[in-house]
């Protein structure tokens, strides 16, 4: 079931009955028993908790530029490869998995679906231009040379993660709902950013 809206129609300070309307756009059945529905179970309850106001579990970008971000950030950084390369739907588990030698067992451990991954390289993305962004905006000389300063840095950390940036410009429809939002949220306060440095 997708819930689309919900709103509150009662006023309990004045003692009117208790009402709720809960739009639904869509119903679907999935069996929690079979691996691939199990999976979409994880990630719908995922993506619900995240429109409920939490923010999706995204690798840390210090902890993704330290050592590599271990495990998982060899899985990101192979991945993103591979969405690069074929395209996030031609893309499996196995595939990643295979990339970095690894049982897709032992990929589903560190990481439990492409979708996650998907949204971690969005949400690295995120982190990487606020990062280059307030370097930029913190370092010396005039307004002039630190916007100079953002153009020419912005387009090296393009540049330095074209996997990345190629990923999330390419591969936009395939990203969930919460993800979507997650990435307006981060644009519009990097947008805030830029403006500020101007």
């Amino acid at each position: 079931m997708t819930i689309r809206s919900v709103r509150c129609l009662s006023r309990l300070q004045t003692g009117q009955p208790v009402g709720i309307q809960i739009v639904v756009s869509s119903v679907r059945i999935v069996n929690a028993r079979s691996p691939a529905g199990k999976r979409e179970y994880e990630m719908r309850s995922l993506a619900a908790a995240s429109d409920a106001g939490s923010e999706m579990p995204y690798i840390d970008l210090d902890a993704y530029l330290g050592e590599g971000g271990g495990a998982r950030g060899r899985i990101i950084a192979a991945a993103a490869r591979l969405f690069r390369d074929r395209g996030y739907q031609q893309v499996t588990m196995q595939d990643i998995a295979g990339a970095i030698g690894l049982s897709k067992a032992g990929l589903y451990h560190h990481c439990p679906s492409k979708d996650l991954i998907l949204a971690d390289i969005v949400g690295l993305c995120g982190q990487i231009l606020t990062r280059q962004l307030q370097t930029a905006g913190a370092s010396d000389g005039t307004p002039r040379e630190r916007l100079h300063r953002f153009v020419v840095t912005r387009m090296e950390t393009i540049a330095q993660y074209q996997d990345f940036f190629t990923i999330v410009y390419q591969e936009r429809p395939y990203l969930g709902t919460s993800t979507f939002g997650s990435i307006a949220k981060s644009a519009e306060a990097y947008r805030a950013g830029v403006r500020d440095l101007i």
